[in-house]
C-alpha cells in the first residue's frame, strides 16, 4: 500500500475487469484489489450472435485486502486477507445431458509482525489461517441414481517464526519455527444419501537453522541448514540437511549447487481419468505409512551477458522414496490413506532461460526438458506429471512514430508449447447382463463397461497457443490511463484438456472418443485501464 497519498487502477474489458486502490492510513497504509473474468459470458454472447456451436464454461475471480501498520521504525504489523475462485462446467448433450461442475479456491487471513529488536537481529512473526477447497458435481438429468455431488476441504491454522541474527559480517544465522494443525474433511451425495467421513486432523511442529556464510567473498558462498520436524500421527521424528552453494568464477557469472532431503506429510491423490487428472485431492499421512521424502538436486549456471541481457542454464535431479499412490482403478477422491501403493521415483531436467532488453524491444524465451518416473511393484510408468517439452517465447515491440494511430503503444507476442500429459485411457468395452439367477435365459437388461488400459499409458495431444496484446497510454478525462487489445488464443488451436467416450454416438451403437478443450476459438478482448 502507498502511505504516502491516495492512488487506483482500474481496469474495464469485455472479459477481465480488475481494480486496486492504496493510500496512507495514520501510521500506515491500505489496499484493495480485486479481479472477476467473464470468458463463459462472452463466448456465450458470440455463440448467440453468430449462431456457432460453441462454450467456454470457466471463469475465476479473487480479492485481496492489505492493511499496514507501523507503529514505530521498529515494529510493522501487516494484515492480509484473500479470496478466490475457479469455476469449470462442462454439458455433454449427446450422452442425454449429462453436466460436469468442478469449482475451487482459496480463502485466507494472516497478521505478520516485523520486529527489528537491535542492528544484529531481526525477526517476523506470522499467524496464518487458510482454507481451500474444491467442489465437484456430476449430474445426469436421463438417471438421477448416477448423480453426485463431492466437496473437499483443507483448513490449516499456522503460526511460524523466522529469526536472521548477524554474527559476523561473514555469517548471518537464520533459525525459527512452525506449527501447523491441520483438518481435512469431506463430504459426498449420491443417490443413496450424504456420506460424511470423519475429519482428518494432524499437528506438525518443525524448527530450523541455517547459516549464510560467506566463505570467500565475493567469491564463494556456502548455506548449510537443517530441519527437524515433528508429525503427531504417529510420534514420527525427521531430520532433513540441506546445503547451498554460490560461486561466482567471473564478475557476471556463478554456478549454483543445492542439494537437500524434504520429507512431506500431506498427500496429493491425483487420478488417472482424463478428465479428473488437472485436479489434485489431498490427505495427511496416517500411522500406517512412512513419510514419503525426496533428495532433491540442483546445479546451475547464471550469465549476465551485457547489460538486460541474462541466460540461466539449470539442471536437477530428485528421488522419491514412500510415495503414496491410489490403487489402479479406485476411486481416487474416496481413497482411504490406509489404502493406498507405497512406490518410489525419480525425475530430471533441464531448463533454461534467456532474457534481453534494448530499448524499443524486448524478449525472453524458456525451455524446460522434463521425465519423471514412477513404480509400484513390479509396473513402472509415467504419471500425470510428465511433461517431456515446454516452450515459452514472448516478444515485444514499441511501435514506431511512423505508424500512425498506434505509435508509442507496447505489442507483445506470447507463444506456448507443451507435449501431452499422461492419462489411463480404455482399450474397450465389454456388455454387462443381467438376468435371474434361476433362468439364465432370461435377459432383462445390460449395461456397458469399460476395459481400462495400463497406467497412464496414453497421453494427451501436443498442445500450442498464441496471444497478442496491444497498448497505448492516453489521456482520459483528465487521468493517465490506457486502452488495450487482447487476443487470446490467435491461430484459432483446439487444445484438448480431456478425452471422454461417448457410448452411443448419435443413436449409432459405436462409442466415439471426444476431446473437449477450453479455449477452441479466438477470444478477442478490448478495455481501458485508468490510474489516478
Amino acid at each position: 500500500g502507498n502511505s504516502k497519498k491516495y492512488t487506483g487502477e482500474s481496469s474495464v474489458g469485455l472479459v477481465t475487469s480488475k481494480f486496486m486502490f492504496e493510500g496512507p492510513i495514520p501510521k500506515g497504509s491500505v489496499l484493495l484489489s480485486g479481479r472477476r473474468t467473464y470468458f463463459d459470458a462472452f463466448v456465450w454472447a458470440y455463440a448467440h450472435v453468430f449462431k456457432k456451436d460453441v462454450e467456454l464454461p470457466y471463469y475465476f475471480y479473487d480479492g485481496v485486502g492489505k492493511v499496514n501498520f507501523n507503529p514505530s521504525p521498529e515494529n510493522r504489523f501487516t494484515l492480509t486477507g484473500f479470496g478466490g475462485s475457479d469455476v469449470i462446467f462442462f454439458t455433454d448433450a449427446f450422452s442425454g445431458g449429462t453436466r460436469l461442475g468442478f469449482d475451487w479456491g482459496n480463502r485466507g487471513a494472516s497478521l505478520r509482525w516485523r520486529r527489528v529488536f537491535n542492528p544484529k537481529l531481526y525477526a517476523e512473526m506470522l499467524g496464518v489461517w487458510s482454507n481451500f477447497f474444491t467442489n465437484f458435481r456430476y449430474t445426469d438429468d436421463a438417471d438421477s441414481t448416477q448423480n453426485m455431488h463431492f466437496f473437499e476441504e483443507i483448513r490449516s491454522y499456522q503460526a511460524k517464526a523466522d529469526f536472521s541474527y548477524l554474527l559476523e559480517p561473514r555469517h548471518t544465522l537464520e533459525f525459527g519455527l512452525q506449527a501447523e494443525n491441520l483438518l481435512v474433511g469431506e463430504r459426498w451425495y449420491v443417490e443413496a444419501g450424504d456420506m460424511n467421513r470423519p475429519v482428518l486432523k494432524s499437528n506438525l511442529v518443525d524448527v530450523y537453522i541455517q547459516d549464510n556464510w560467506a566463505l570467500y567473498p565475493p567469491v564463494l558462498y556456502l548455506m548449510p541448514g537443517l530441519r527437524v520436524m515433528h508429525y503427531f500421527v504417529g510420534n514420527r521424528f525427521r531430520a532433513d540437511p540441506r546445503l547451498g552453494l554460490k560461486y561466482l568464477f567471473q564478475p557476471n557469472s556463478s554456478f549454483n549447487l543445492s542439494i537437500g532431503k524434504y520429507s512431506q506429510f500431506l498427500v496429493t491423490l491425483n487420478s488417472q481419468e482424463s478428465f479428473f487428472s488437472i485436479f489434485d485431492f489431498w490427505r495427511p499421512l496416517d500411522k500406517t505409512h512412512e513419510p514419503p521424502y525426496s533428495i532433491h538436486a540442483i546445479a546451475g549456471v547464471e550469465q549476465w551477458i551485457g547489460e538486460g541481457t541474462r541466460l540461466t542454464v539449470e539442471t536437477y535431479f530428485k528421488k522419491y522414496y514412500n510415495l503414496l499412490i491410489p490403487p489402479q482403478g479406485s476411486m481416487f477422491f474416496s481413497e482411504p490413506t490406509e489404502s493406498l501403493d507405497t512406490g518410489d521415483g525419480y525425475a530430471f531436467g533441464l531448463d533454461l532461460f534467456l532474457k534481453k532488453n534494448w530499448k524499443d524491444y524486448f524478449g525472453w524465451a524458456s525451455y524446460s526438458l522434463g521425465y519423471t518416473r514412477r513404480r509400484v511393484g513390479n509396473e513402472e510408468y509415467f504419471p500425470g506429471y510428465d511433461r517431456r517439452h515446454n516452450l515459452n517465447l514472448v516478444a515485444g515491440v514499441v511501435v514506431p512514430r511512423a505508424v500512425p494511430l498506434f505509435r508509442g503503444a507496447s505489442l507483445s507476442l506470447r507463444w506456448y508449447l507443451g507435449t501431452g500429459l499422461p492419462y489411463a485411457g480404455a482399450v474397450g468395452r465389454y456388455a454387462y447382463y443381467y438376468y435371474p439367477l434361476n433362468y439364465p435365459d432370461y435377459i432383462y437388461g445390460h449395461d456397458w463397461r469399460v476395459i481400462k488400459g495400463p497406467r497412464d499409458a496414453y497421453r494427451l495431444p501436443l498442445s500450442h497457443r498464441l496471444d497478442a496484446h496491444l497498448e497505448k497510454n492516453i489521456r482520459i478525462f483528465g487521468l493517465n490511463g490506457s486502452w488495450y487489445i487482447d487476443v487470446m488464443n490467435v491461430y484459432a488451436q483446439r487444445n484438448i484438456l480431456f478425452y471422454q467416450w461417448e457410448w452411443d454416438y448419435q443413436g449409432s451403437n459405436y462409442p466415439r472418443k471426444v476431446g473437449y478443450s477450453i479455449l477452441p476459438i479466438p477470444i478477442p478482448s478490448l478495455g481501458i485501464n485508468f490510474r489516478f
